[in-house]
């Protein structure tokens, strides 16, 4: 089946700006990782970075008024934070300082991919409780 704009609808505006956003967002973010590891102690550079992030989405969830995760959804919520992005982004910032930034978005992708599967588990366990 041959795939042209008539098989398949057309993009809007936002989700060809989204893409691209994710893109280049996406992989500029190992060179600009690497950079700050080589000032800063990779574990340290982690915990501004994230805690940077997590204070901006926090502060995003309440402007719009969104409950906070409470009973089993805060327990997954904290099990896949501390599996899916500490431990894997402690080990990647540690291996960035050694490694150029190309070489290490190439180890981002095995890691989101696993974190996928981690985060079924942990699903999966909390289930069963």
């Amino acid at each position: 089946m041959r795939i042209d704009a008539t098989t398949m609808p057309a993009i809007g505006r936002l989700t060809a700006v989204s893409f691209i956003a994710v893109v280049v967002f996406g992989g500029s973010n190992a060179i600009a990782v690497r950079q700050m590891v080589l000032e800063l102690p990779p574990f340290l550079a982690g915990a501004l970075r994230f805690g940077a992030a997590s204070l901006i989405l926090l502060g995003i969830g309440l402007a719009m008024r969104r409950p906070l995760p409470r009973g089993s959804a805060l327990r997954a919520s904290v099990i896949y934070g501390l599996v899916g992005f500490a431990a894997a982004f402690a080990c990647i910032n540690a291996g960035l300082r050694d490694l150029s930034g190309g070489t290490g978005s190439g180890c981002w992708w095995p890691s989101r991919c696993s974190s996928r599967c981690r985060s079924w588990l942990v699903n999966r366990w909390l289930s069963r409780s």
